[in-house]
């Protein structure tokens, strides 16, 4: 027990870490306004209340497990009721009262805190539920979801939520397909993607990060162990599950979903397309994103650039094009990620530039072969 308890002890902190690093990234790609609304859109989830944005009547779900609003958002809420007889204490005093959320954490995923976001990326956020909400509670907590995605864009802050079930993955479940939503293109890459460029808002913590990397096969094996033998309780983290090796017929599903969403994100588009040509290429022993950040969270590479989402993205997809000696498409993908971050290094830094960033395309460009040399 002692052992588990220093491991998840260790795992937790840097954990955190990581995840304050890519919140900093987050926040230095947008604007105040941004920052702002960023900010509180976990405390729209946890409370309930008419005089905060998002209400849609009172039964709906709320409440996010392990959350506590720090001074600025406690001060956000006091000034929503500033016109109501509610007191702060008495709004959150339910809260208190209940052993459990519905709402399990809230996370990012997609180009938020890596090297692809700008001030025109919009915020695609899962919102991740307990097993045992309902699916007419689920109905409720959509609808409080599109309200404060209505309420976000009046403030000039595009946020996309999508409410997603703890057993999704782990039971094979899908969605309806809708212009945001990939429904049943993508299953377990979807997964690949969120592990590799989520980060936590607020609530519990993924689970995944608990398994080491060379364990990702025996994934509910590992969780099992630690289950049984030293008391780890699956109730306290989120848990989507292990990455298997992806099938096939994803692939196919999923260059579809990117040839439609190319539309409106050429640049991404591109790379996440040849992206999906590196893993079939390495198919059926696929070597996940996902997987190989991990490896390097493991190595203790926190605070560095080799572990944003995009870059390993960028580095997946040089080393595949040079290795069926491709320079054609090599050079068009450096071009897309270029474009893609909203950087301009010929010009002196503007609004929406990031001074991290910019360093990282310089060593980029330097090494003049898409990633740099470790």
């Amino acid at each position: 027990m002692i052992a588990l308890q220093t491991y998840v002890q260790q795992q937790t902190e840097r954990i955190e870490a990581f995840n304050r690093v890519r919140m900093d990234r987050a926040r230095s790609a947008m604007s105040r306004q941004a920052q702002a609304i960023f900010d509180v859109l976990p405390v729209l989830l946890h409370l309930n209340h008419p005089a905060l944005p998002g209400f849609c009547g009172d039964s709906v779900p709320f409440g996010i497990a392990d959350y506590q609003l720090d001074e600025a958002q406690r001060e956000f809420v006091s000034d929503c009721l500033i016109h109501s007889k509610t007191r702060f204490s008495s709004l959150t005093a339910c809260l208190d009262e209940r052993p459990r959320h519905p709402i399990k954490g809230m996370y990012t995923m997609g180009s938020t805190g890596s090297m692809g976001q700008s001030l025109t990326s919009d915020l695609d956020i899962w919102v991740c539920i307990d097993a045992a909400v309902t699916l007419a509670q689920r109905d409720k907590l959509d609808a409080k979801c599109m309200a404060i995605s209505e309420w976000a864009l009046n403030q000039g802050v595009e946020a996309n939520f999508f409410v997603v079930c703890e057993g999704r993955f782990r039971h094979h479940l899908s969605q309806t397909m809708t212009s945001d939503n990939c429904g049943t293109s993508q299953h377990f890459l979807l997964l690949d993607e969120f592990y590799r460029s989520s980060m936590r808002l607020a609530g519990q913590k993924l689970l995944w990060y608990m398994v080491p990397p060379e364990m990702e096969d025996c994934y509910d094996e590992y969780v099992d162990t630690l289950v049984v033998d030293h008391g780890l309780d699956r109730r306290d983290w989120v848990d989507f599950g292990g990455l298997p090796t992806i099938p096939a017929e994803e692939y196919f599903g999923s260059s579809l979903w990117q040839l439609y969403k190319s539309i409106d994100s050429p640049y991404k588009s591109v790379l996440k397309a040849i992206l999906l040509e590196a893993y079939s290429w390495q198919y059926p022993g696929t070597q996940l994103l996902s997987v190989d950040g991990k490896r390097r969270f493991y190595a203790g590479w926190v605070d560095v650039y080799q572990s944003d989402a995009y870059y390993l993205m960028l580095e997946k997809v040089t080393r595949y094009l040079e290795s069926i000696g491709d320079t054609r498409r090599l050079d068009l993908v450096r071009r897309c990620f270029y474009l893609k971050t909203h950087e301009k290094l010929t010009q002196s830094p503007s609004t929406g530039s990031v001074a991290w960033r910019r360093d990282v395309l310089r060593l980029l460009a330097m090494n003049g072969a898409g990633t740099s040399r470790r």
